[in-house]
């Protein structure tokens, strides 16, 4: 009698016990969703050919912040400042030459102006002494004063007036001349200084980008894959190498479009491995929310031939935590308890339910009984 009392109580337990674990499973479902851990990761490429310098980790290398990770050196620089130096040297060049064509045209007309205004004031002064020595003679023959008007009405004075006259247009219009010459190379200088100014800039940036070709890393990352050594080119963007994370810094999770559990951004969640129960819950925060329902990745499905479609869910975690990249994991809305707990914690309410149940069942029937002897007394 006893063992078969034992057996009955033991058979009840067992029963408690796995209605718990179903109603454990079922409540686990409605308050956690999957995904996949993700991590910040960089790929290292340039926006025109280079030709790799030098690599200075190796693959696996862990990195900090700062640390200098690459350099190379862009052909197309060289190949950019030949061409703007060439460029200088053609304007100055030309420059030169304009300069000098101009100074030259300066030269002879100022030379013409020294060599016509000499014959002009040799004449000039050759008429002047004519006209002194006929003077003196004509004071001598008639006697009269030396000291005449120098504006007298003669032939010489004519010439002299005209000669005079002559000079003046000459130089009047050589002065002219000259003058516009020395303007002409005052305004050919400025633009030409303006190109080989600006030019000497390019160029100067050239040389400053061919120095600064360096990369640092950005954040605290380890080395992944290299896929060229120094010395090799590398044609425009072609990845070099990739930077990631130590550690996995966000989870993309699915939550079942069927779920009626409500979450928001900024709301707190407990992450751990789908793998291990045993791990360390790692707590996290909402980020956003996908805008529609997308189909989930293959990964996380069941089975290869079935259908779960959900909506995104964006989760950041803790830095250093101990989860692997790309790592199937479980996000909480509540933190998670050990399994016993939950088992415990549904059986003592389907205990309580159950012990409820019989309450109810015992004061009903003891109503009936009341109502019966009432009955009989009546």
């Amino acid at each position: 009698m006893n063992k078969g009392k034992s057996i009955f109580i033991g058979s009840w337990l067992l029963s408690i016990l796995i209605l718990a674990a179903i109603n454990t499973s079922f409540e686990s479902k409605q308050e956690s969703f999957v995904g996949i851990a993700d991590q910040q990761e960089e790929f290292i490429s340039f926006p025109y050919p280079v030709k790799i310098r030098e690599i200075f980790p190796v693959e696996g290398e862990k990195l900090r912040t700062g640390d200098l990770v690459l350099g190379v050196i862009r052909p197309d620089l060289a190949s950019k400042q030949t061409m703007l130096t060439y460029e200088i040297e053609k304007i100055s060049a030309e420059k030169g030459v304009t300069q000098a064509e101009l100074k030259a045209r300066l030269a002879s007309l100022r030379a013409k102006q020294n060599t016509d205004l000499a014959k002009l004031d040799a004449a000039i002064q050759e008429l002047k002494t004519k006209r002194e020595i006929n003077l003196q003679l004509l004071a001598q023959i008639s006697g009269t004063d030396s000291s005449i008007n120098s504006n007298d009405s003669g032939t010489l004075g004519v010439k002299l007036e005209g000669l005079k006259k002559q000079r003046r247009i000459l130089a009047d219009s050589l002065g002219l001349a000259i003058s516009s010459l020395k303007q002409q190379m005052a305004s050919n200088d400025k633009p030409n200084e303006a190109k080989i100014a600006k030019l000497t800039v390019e160029k100067q940036e050239l040389k400053r980008q061919q120095a600064s070709l360096e990369i640092h890393a950005q954040f605290d990352s380890r080395v992944g894959s290299i896929l060229y050594k120094p010395g090799e080119q590398v044609p425009a963007f072609t990845k070099i190498m990739s930077l990631h994370s130590l550690s996995p810094q966000h989870v993309k999770g699915f939550i079942h479009e069927n779920s009626d559990s409500q979450i928001a951004p900024g709301q707190v969640v407990w992450v751990h491995s789908q793998s291990s129960e045993n791990k360390s819950l790692i707590s996290g925060k909402i980020e956003s929310l996908g805008s529609r329902i997308v189909e989930y990745p293959q990964r996380l499905k069941k089975s290869a031939l079935s259908q779960a479609w959900g909506r995104e869910v964006t989760v950041s975690i803790d830095h250093g935590n101990t989860l692997l990249l790309g790592e199937k994991v479980v996000i909480n809305l509540e933190p998670k308890k050990p399994l016993t707990d939950q088992i415990t914690l549904s059986a003592i309410r389907l205990s309580n339910k159950f012990n409820w149940a019989k309450h109810e069942e015992n004061t009903s029937n003891n109503k009936i009984s009341v109502a019966n002897i009432d009955a009989l007394t009546k």
